[in-house]
């Protein structure tokens, strides 16, 4: 969105269809996660769409406790 100015440079990219967004890892995780906190690290700056995300709900809840459950399997979460 024309308001997400301030998102870094480096976390952008363009999807197939050329629209500007988030860029993700190989594993499908935000590229502005803290794989070692589990937290988004450009939380200031981020994107409209994020801002929306409502913390502790249902989704972040599912979110979570998938990545439990692959940390407990030893499956790293890595950024690329």
């Amino acid at each position: 969105m024309p308001e997400d100015d301030q998102v870094p440079r480096h976390f952008v990219t363009r999807n197939a269809q050329g629209v500007e967004v988030l860029a993700h890892n190989e594993e499908g995780w935000c590229a502005a996660i803290d794989p070692l906190h589990m937290r988004c690290s450009i939380y200031d700056e981020r994107p409209s769409i994020c801002r929306r995300f409502s913390m502790g709900g249902p989704y972040c809840r599912d979110v979570r406790a998938t990545y439990r459950d692959q940390r407990l399997r030893g499956i790293p979460l890595t950024l690329y």
